[in-house]
This record gives C-alpha cells, structure tokens and sequence, in this order.
C-alpha cells in the first residue's frame, strides 16, 4: 500500500489530506519557542540549546540547506540579535532590538542570505504584523505592511496577505484568494508544492505552482459541493437603514448583466445565485437600485451611492458567497466557501 500512494502524487495528496484532518492538531504560530512548520527546534553549538525558556539561549531556530538562522539575546530582555551561520560556517550578525521591542514575533526565517521575521501587535491571529526582509550582505532592510504569514518556497518568500474581503496567497506578485474565511495562517508546505493554511477549524490546500486552491475541509462541517450555481452574491444594509427603504441589486460578471438579488427591505439580504466559470477570477460589479419614496418605480442609485467591482475567484467544486454590506453610506466586502 505505501508503494502504491508513493507512487501515485494524487494518492499521496490526499493521503496527506486525510492525516492533516484526522491525525495532525492543529498548530498555530505563537510568540516562544520554534515556529511550526519548516522551523526546527535545534541545538547552536556554543550558543546554548534552543530553548524559549533560555534567556541566552537561541531562537526560533530555521535551516536552510546547510545554512543556519536564529536569533539570540532576545528572550532575557537583552539585545536582540538575529545571527546567520552560511554554508561555509562564517557567521554574520544583525541587531533586530528595535524592530522586535514590544512585538510579538509570529515568524522566523531565512534563506540566500536574506532572514525574514513578522513581527505583530499581539499574539491574535488578527493582530497586525510588519513584515521585515533583511539582506546580510547589504543590509538593506525593506519592510511590507498587511502580512498575515510568511514561508519559504524554493528559497523564495509566499505571504499570506490580508484583503479587505479576506486573505490571500501572494507568490512573486501572483495571488490566489483564500476561501476558508476567518484569520488564517500557514501550517505548512507538501510535496515541496502545495501550501497549507487554517484557521483552527477549515484548511486549505493551495498548489503553489499553478497557483489554484486545490481541496478545503474543515473540523465542523463539509464545504458545499457546486451545482447549479456556484456563486451566491448576498447584499444588505446595516447600521440604522430606514425600515422601508425598498431595494434590490442588478448583478454583472466580467461586464455582463447575470441577474439580480430578491426585492425587499434594505436590511434584509438580498440574494441570487449564479453559475460562473469554476478555477477563475471573476470581476463583480452590484448596482443598487431603490424604490423612492411616494414613487412606483425603481431608479438606478447615483454613482457616488455604488458599490466598487471586486474581483471574486471561485475554485472547483466549492460555492463562493460573496457578501456585501452597506452601512453608514460605505460598503464592505468579504468572500469565503459556503459550508453545508
């Protein structure tokens, strides 16, 4: 049997699927100790055992290869290092005290010469993180807001970018959308392909190298398979909307009219379910229309009182909700898997 999903990449995908659901807890990235994932736990000759509880000891350990990357100094209140070991055993030391002071670090690693380490305003999952790349040999320092996780991928850096409909996977300036929904991070690479990420309850799979989500599962309960329609687009308002104000939604995908939600009042959703091309992008664009008041006709709402397109991707064999809300004259946006 081992031969047989050794063999076969898509028996050993979902084999991989199954012992992540069933057999694996889930982790999460903390503030001590090693982070999960391709970070090891490992002795520094001569600088201590990497234990969080160590106050000179080393952390957040990471090997690349036959190069080395941890931190020292930081757990005593002392200053903080990150310290680079290269293939040749040449070490090279940055201080990171001050990027560090008063964060929570959420991740640490390296590769090529260049350590990379996201530092958060807390220990939350939604806690905001600076994103900071430090290359040794320049030491030149760049850093990059709106990352909720970072890990390596072929010596290479994917984020896990926060949206303001969600999350996304960001590999060299090409994204993919996360459709699980919540505060997700990554749990980890497999088959040196394909990227994991949960929230603690839902993951998902994504193939790194055609950039598509590949399988979602979740603890609770199963994702809805698509059918005739995989796209619900649902709209309402919030916020002290007047209780007679009458509306409905004219839906257009990619430039062409698909439909339109129900018609009723502004703080009830209004609904419609579509069929869209799966595995792609879509640009969706809603357009509001109300019943104003003493009139029997519907008018198109001025383009000041419009919701901006957003792009959705829908993947195969899930149904996307797209859900928008109005309140206080601004829209908001946010797209995840429908669960049964």
């Amino acid at each position: 049997m081992y031969s047989s999903i050794k063999s076969d990449p898509f028996k050993a995908l979902f084999a991989f699927v199954l012992l992540l659901s069933c057999a694996v807890p889930q982790e999460r990235p903390g503030a001590g100790g090693a982070v999960p994932g391709d970070a090891k736990v490992l002795p520094v000759p001569g600088k201590g055992s990497a234990d969080a509880g160590e106050a000179h000891g080393a952390l957040h350990v990471y090997r690349y290869g036959a190069e080395l990357y941890y931190l020292k100094g930081c757990a005593g209140g002392g200053p903080c290092s990150a310290v680079f070991r290269d293939s040749g055993g040449a070490s090279h030391e940055v201080s990171v005290d001050s990027q560090l002071k008063g964060k929570s670090l959420r991740r640490f690693l390296g590769a090529g010469g260049v350590i990379y380490f996201l530092a958060c305003e807390g220990v939350a999952p939604e806690a905001p993180c600076l994103l900071h790349r430090l290359e040794l040999n320049s030491m030149k320092e760049n850093r990059v807001e709106g990352v909720r996780d970072i890990i390596l991928h072929e010596g290479r850096p994917v984020l896990l970018e926060r949206t303001d409909s969600g999350a996304r996977i960001n590999r060299n300036g090409a994204t993919v959308p996360i459709t699980i929904g919540g505060s997700p991070v990554f749990r980890g690479i497999f088959e040196s392909r394909f990227a994991v990420v949960t929230n603690g309850t839902d993951s998902e799979m994504v193939d790194l190298a055609l950039l598509r989500s590949v399988y979602a599962w979740s603890a609770g309960r199963a994702y809805k398979t698509a059918g005739d329609h995989n796209l619900v687009v649902e709209a309402m308002d919030a916020g002290g909307a007047p209780a007679e104000r009458m509306l409905f939604y004219k839906v257009f995908v990619n430039g062409t009219y698909s439909g339109r939600t129900t018609t009723g009042p502004a703080q009830q959703a209004r609904r419609v379910s579509l069929k869209v091309e799966a595995d792609e992008h879509h640009i969706v664009r809603l357009e509001r229309w109300e019943l104003p008041a003493g009139k029997d006709e519907y008018s198109r709402v001025n383009n000041i009182g419009q919701p901006q397109p957003l792009r959705v991707y829908v993947p195969r064999n899930r149904v996307i909700r797209l859900e928008l809300t109005r309140e206080d004259g601004r829209y908001r946006a946010t797209s995840a898997a429908e669960r049964e």
